[in-house]
């Protein structure tokens, strides 16, 4: 059995450090366990046409298409006006850290190609509804992969809900949903459609395993992150050990941790310790340098490894990240982690009795005269200052029960990890029932559009006003949309009667084209299907034709954007 990992990994945005490095330690335990595995070099749809090395020219761009935009209204104008705002804060960003992006790129390049068994094919969930790597099982791996993005919903490709999965076997590993917002019923509805086909299903947090359990019939298991699958010497082994020594780690990923800012300050001044400033965030010079009296370091331009080897070297880690939480405790470090958004690091922590790691939010200083602490509105709580200020043994040195911790790890660790070799060994001997998944791809409907395909100012037509409009494109051909465009795709929509004219040829039928995601796909004469971008006339099939009026087919996918017939032309006899 071949097994397909699908996982946050290769393309991020922010090019997180954890993000290969928990992939990599997937994919290595498989292979200890003789299961043999790919990782599919796959973009979510949130990812678009980002560039990942020069972030500044994709947000160029997004400034230019923005300044282009003419507002119909006062709330449209205000729109643009923030979204710009946005954009041009990033693009100035990331032009200002041009050769570290750079530099920190390569590296992370570096250790995928190094370190990972991966797929030559770049995929998104709009290709792996055609193109099918070839895996008889599929799993998604970790981290956030059930995000429901504001604006596009749910990535299908984490949710194993693309055509090529039909009917493979599917897991689910320490899935997470991120900072949860709170579904519609439409995309609570989508969500447990596609996780409904899942064969095993685990996460990463209790609270979605509640979720899952409270609003549906499904089982989801709680297991652990697969960075802590492996003990310290496995990572001391791809570990880069950094030219800094003596120092506090602070390492703040996504948003920063303005708690965590503070007790950073104070560690450093009460134990006169340079700290190393590392983050995923598009900054020049890290937040540290207007601190005058702070001895520190920004470091942007590093990979995967040095980070690890930045925590393992460390003499306190402060941070906000749930990995590098995880990698503290694997190294044994002295660690505090500070607020962020979503539930993730304080689940994990109360699950191994660590939680009075976490640095609580919100403080107001209270001097006392014989102690400092903190007081926190909302609950009441009393809180000692890390650094130990005016206080006789400061808590940064008392000893985390590090025995304790690695009993309950070790023993979470044997339930993890026999829930995901128990399943995939149950796949390879079992044949998973052939389900029906057309049933759902027929409620879909989508918009077909009619291009003359020609480029030709002379093209006439006989459509009027009432039956839908008629636009010039900036290719030079023309496109009609009827005014009742949205068909179902159930086969019994009709391709529409051609009515464009052009003096010296007649109409010779149709082909169609089918937007999914950002690709555009021919639909082939045996009814298959071919990237576009790839279509070789000589060496695939050729494209079916469609005469006028014909039924419009079945089209066998999760998602269809939109679809196109370009009609097709011959010179009339004699001509």
């Amino acid at each position: 059995m071949k097994v397909g990992i699908l996982s946050v990994n290769m393309h991020t945005k922010g090019l997180n450090f954890a993000c290969p490095v928990h992939t990599y330690a997937f994919q290595q335990f498989l292979l200890a366990n003789q299961i043999d595995s790919v990782v599919l070099d796959y973009k979510a749809n949130y990812y678009e046409d980002f560039e990942p090395r020069h972030p500044s020219e994709y947000y160029a761009r997004k400034c230019e298409d923005l300044q282009r935009r003419k507002p119909a209204t006062e709330e449209e104008r205000q729109d643009i006006e923030s979204k710009l705002a946005l954009m041009s804060q990033k693009r100035d960003s990331y032009a200002a850290l041009y050769r570290e992006r750079e530099t920190r790129y390569d590296k992370f390049q570096d250790f995928i190609e190094t370190y990972y068994i991966k797929t030559e094919e770049c995929y998104d969930a709009a290709l792996l509804e055609v193109l099918d790597p070839g895996c008889d099982c599929y799993i998604c791996a970790t981290d956030v992969v059930w995000k429901n993005n504001p604006s596009l919903g749910f990535d299908r490709g984490y949710l194993l809900g693309s055509r090529c999965m039909e009917n493979k076997w599917k897991l689910s590993y320490a899935a997470s949903r991120g900072y949860f917002h709170p579904y519609s019923d439409q995309e609570e509805a989508v969500f447990f459609h596609y996780i409904s086909d899942i064969d095993r299903i685990s996460v990463r947090e209790t609270s979605l395993k509640e979720y899952i359990e409270d609003n549906s019939g499904l089982q989801a298991r709680v297991v652990i992150d697969p960075v802590l699958f492996h003990g310290r010497e496995f990572y001391e082994k791809i570990s880069v050990k950094p030219p800094e020594e003596h120092y506090i780690l602070f390492y703040y990923a996504e948003e920063r941790s303005e708690n965590t800012l503070q007790q950073v300050l104070r560690c450093a001044r009460r134990y006169r310790l340079k700290v190393v400033e590392l983050t995923n965030l598009p900054l020049r010079e890290g937040i540290l340098k207007k601190y005058k009296n702070i001895n520190s370091v920004f470091r942007y331009d590093i990979g995967p490894d040095e980070w690890i080897g930045y925590i393992r070297h460390a003499d306190f880690v402060f941070t906000n990240s749930f990995h590098a939480t995880c990698f503290s405790i694997i190294f044994r470090k002295k660690f505090f982690v500070g607020s962020r958004h979503g539930d993730k690091i304080a689940h994990f922590l109360d699950s191994i009795g660590l939680s009075d790691r976490m640095i609580p939010e919100e403080p107001v200083m209270d001097w006392t005269p014989k102690n400092l602490h903190w007081r926190l509105k909302r609950p009441f709580y009393r809180f000692q200052d890390l650094t130990g200020i005016g206080v006789g043994q400061p808590p940064l040195q008392s000893r985390i029960p590090y025995r304790q911790v690695e009993k309950r790890l070790a023993a979470m660790r044997a339930e993890s990890t026999d829930f995901l070799l128990s399943s995939i060994r149950e796949f390879e001997h079992s044949q998973r029932s052939a389900r029906d998944y057309d049933s759902f791809k027929r409620t879909l409907r989508y918009c077909i559009r009619y291009n003359s395909r020609l480029k030709n100012r002379a093209f006439r037509w006989d459509w009027t006003a009432q039956d839908g409009t008629v636009r010039s494109l900036k290719s030079g051909s023309y496109e009609y949309t009827p005014r009742e465009g949205i068909v179902a795709n159930d086969g019994s929509a009709h391709f529409a009667k051609n009515r464009f004219l052009l003096e010296g040829y007649r109409f010779a039928g149709w082909n169609l084209r089918i937007r999914i995601g950002v690709h555009w796909f021919w639909y082939l004469n045996d009814g298959t299907f071919c990237l576009m971008d790839t279509y070789n006339k000589s060496a695939d099939r050729p494209l079916r034709i469609f005469r006028d009026e014909e039924a419009v087919p079945f089209l066998p996918f999760n998602q269809i954007g939109v679809a196109v017939a370009d009609a097709l032309w011959q010179k009339d006899k004699g001509e």
